[in-house]
């Protein structure tokens, strides 16, 4: 998730934003697709602002009208987008105006987006600011366009457009980054290679809300596997950025109180998002320092059943399965059967499945009650013994002095699996458990079977 933060025009705009949001994540088809009947507006002329938020407004009225009557939004808000489309002459239409309908989702939901990339286009032509951000808008609906390559070719040209640090510099970095998360799962690969870009363009302050989405950028690269590689000194130079950035944004944050008074949930929260996204572009998986090499090791405080296991390197001479997860991770529960299908079909081997966890300040039963542990991990222990036995778990669960490790072995998700070897290293990472058995067994069986 994964996360859009464009500033909305009218209030229901942030839920039309929400769904284009969901519309982009890998598994979910665009809304704003090109093979729509192509519709060429009416030469109007120019539009001024005013219309244009007229139109915005409309449209919003549309939606709301709509959730009130239980309709499925994402079915209908093409619907809605096209209608105001229509009433705009796409060549007529300038950057800002681009802007404020792709801001509102009109711009995402429409299927007329024919014309429209055609003019950010050519006015991306600008080599200064302006033609960067209309760059920035097509690149914002680019999975409107069909072909993969020239879904690269319009990355490409964006992430390295002659104005885009100018672009960034006068307040259009949330642009950038929203436009980078919307990249079709399909053409992530081919963009990571221009996304190491940005550490050229980047500036080395923003805001604490912006800077910890940089990290989004890094993980992109990181988890595209592109073949060839990228280099790595180009990798590396990003990551130094985006944790530069991160520093200094946690520098300028306000101290936290000392008066004993709680912290401003907002102010709490941004410090703790940059503070763990931080931990994660310094872990050994962003380092790339990760697969082939020793596991980083791992303390347990705390461990089921009789044989205690104190730190991850004691099981050295043993392949071992990392199931990172948590009570309040439905993907997780749901793969329990897997895991124990892995259990049974190795209960002769030397193979440990370790359901590894921390404390997360709360504890979500077998039946999903809720239990406040903030500050009380002894009670959460207790409340993980009685979960064990409620859901027949057979494997140990472990919980890790804090998150650090998860950072270390590059886990921003749960379910997420690493697989070590005998002799300590890490030779996979990013399985989920919830495959089929067999696909994790092949490379368990290699594992047992070298020497």
């Amino acid at each position: 998730m994964k996360r859009s933060s464009l500033t909305l025009l009218a209030p229901l705009a942030g839920m039309a934003l929400a769904f284009a949001s969901h519309a982009s994540q890998p598994d979910a088809p665009s809304p704003a697709v090109s093979s729509a009947p192509v519709h060429q507006a009416s030469p109007t002329g120019p539009v001024s602002d005013a219309e244009i938020n007229i139109l915005i407004g409309a449209y919003n009225e549309k939606v709301t009208a709509a959730s009130r009557a239980g309709k499925a939004l994402n079915t209908v808000m093409p619907t809605f987008a096209d209608e105001a489309m229509d009433r705009l002459d796409p060549a007529a239409l300038t950057v800002p105006q681009y802007e404020q309908l792709l801001s509102s989702a009109v711009l995402r939901y429409t299927t007329r987006t024919n014309s429209a990339m055609n003019r950010l286009e050519q006015l991306s032509l600008d080599q200064g600011a302006l033609g960067a951000r209309a760059a920035i808008v097509r690149m914002s609906i680019v999975a409107a366009e069909p072909d993969l390559k020239v879904q690269n070719q319009i990355i490409a040209a964006t992430l390295h457009h002659p104005g885009l640090a100018e672009a960034i510099r006068s307040g259009r970095a949330r642009d950038v980054f929203t436009a980078t998360q919307v990249i079709p799962y399909a053409t992530v690969k081919a963009a990571a290679p221009h996304v190491v870009a940005l550490a050229d363009v980047l500036p080395d302050e923003l805001d604490g809300q912006l800077a910890w989405q940089t990290s989004y950028l890094m993980e992109m690269v990181l988890n595209a596997k592109c073949e060839p590689p990228i280099p790595a000194d180009k990798v590396e130079a990003l990551r130094s950025k985006c944790v530069r950035i991160m520093r200094n944004a946690l520098m300028k944050m306000p101290a936290p109180p000392t008066d004993g008074k709680p912290e401003s949930p907002s102010i709490d929260q941004v410090r703790r998002r940059l503070s763990g996204s931080i931990a994660f572009l310094e872990g050994a998986f962003a380092r790339g320092q990760l697969v082939g090499k020793i596991a980083p090791d791992i303390e347990f405080v705390w461990c089921s059943g009789d044989t205690k296991i104190a730190r991850l390197s004691d099981l050295k001479g043993k392949i071992v399965v990392l199931d990172f997860w948590a009570t309040w991770c439905g993907p997780c529960r749901m793969s329990m059967p897997n895991v124990a299908k892995l259990i049974e079909h190795y209960k002769n081997e030397p193979v440990v499945v370790l359901g590894i966890t921390s404390p997360q300040g709360f504890h979500l039963d077998a039946a999903n009650k809720r239990t406040e542990t903030p500050g009380q991990p002894d009670r959460e222990y207790q409340l993980m013994a009685e979960f064990i036995k409620d859901k027949s778990i057979t494997w140990p669960i472990v919980f890790s002095s804090d998150g650090r490790p998860n950072a270390e072995y590059g886990v921003r998700t749960i379910p997420h699996m690493v697989i070590i070897d005998k002799s300590g290293k890490v030779r996979h990472r990013g399985l989920n458990p919830m495959v089929p058995v067999e696909e994790k067994t092949a490379l368990i069986d290699v594992l047992l079977a070298e020497k």
